[in-house]
């Protein structure tokens, strides 16, 4: 049912916010009380080349234009705390050797020594930095220790 109502939204709305609060409402309703969790909405629009996101709570994107680092720092809060809420939109110009990298906080805690809520601010923007000039996928796979297939990274072994 769940997925139903998501393909219904994502077919009726071209809006990232849109998206979001639709998205937020709906969870309201199904997820269980104290359930919340990050999500984000990018929009391409390539015959604008506008790109359209709206953040409830995610790690921030890192957008690299023209080797310079746009920071994509909106962000709202997670999906089902708060019911009733108006999610902002942002929107930027996009071209086509621009890079964007969308990542979880669990790529920068399985080597780092840091406690997942003790990640430096700048850590994942460093990281990806340093993974600019190279492959990006072998630089994870030689960051993570593990083989990337896809983009499926198996968990870590129990030692």
């Amino acid at each position: 049912m769940l997925k139903e109502n998501l393909d219904t939204i994502l077919q009726k709305y071209t809006s990232a916010s849109k998206i979001i609060e639709k998205l937020n409402i709906l969870l309201n309703k199904f997820l269980p009380e104290g359930y919340y969790f990050p999500a984000i909405a990018l929009i391409l629009d390539f015959k604008n080349k506008k790109l359209s996101y709206s953040n409830a709570g995610a790690d921030s994107p890192i957008f690299i234009q023209n080797k310079k680092v746009i920071p994509l720092k909106e962000k709202g809060p997670l999906l089902g705390l708060i019911p009733d809420i108006e999610f902002n939109e942002e929107k930027i110009n996009f071209k086509k050797e621009d890079e964007i990298f969308m990542y979880t906080d669990g790529v920068l805690t399985l080597k780092s020594d840091y406690d997942i809520n003790e990640i430096p601010k700048d850590y994942a923007l460093q990281f990806f930095l340093d993974c600019q000039e190279n492959n990006l996928i072998r630089k994870i796979e030689q960051y993570t220790k593990y083989k990337i297939h896809g983009d499926i990274l198996p968990p870590p072994s129990k030692t």
